[in-house]
């Protein structure tokens, strides 16, 4: 999943180190595939047990609720 971050902030590279750091979710920023406009963007990879996944996603959306 390639996701717009700028609703919640406009650097991939610190939103990523944030999520990583403060949620336990590690996502890739987005100009490691687009020098341009990754900046907006970071990816996740949804893959491994669907439980892993669940709370994985509870994580980011408690995180992203502290940002809104």
């Amino acid at each position: 999943l390639y996701a717009d971050i700028t609703p919640f902030a406009d650097d991939s590279v610190v939103f990523a180190s944030d999520l990583l750091r403060q949620a336990g979710v590690a996502v890739t920023p987005g100009p490691d595939f687009d020098r341009t406009h990754g900046h907006r963007f970071v990816r996740f990879s949804l893959a491994g047990p669907h439980a892993d996944m669940v709370e994985g996603m509870e994580r980011v959306a408690r995180f992203l609720a502290e940002r809104a």
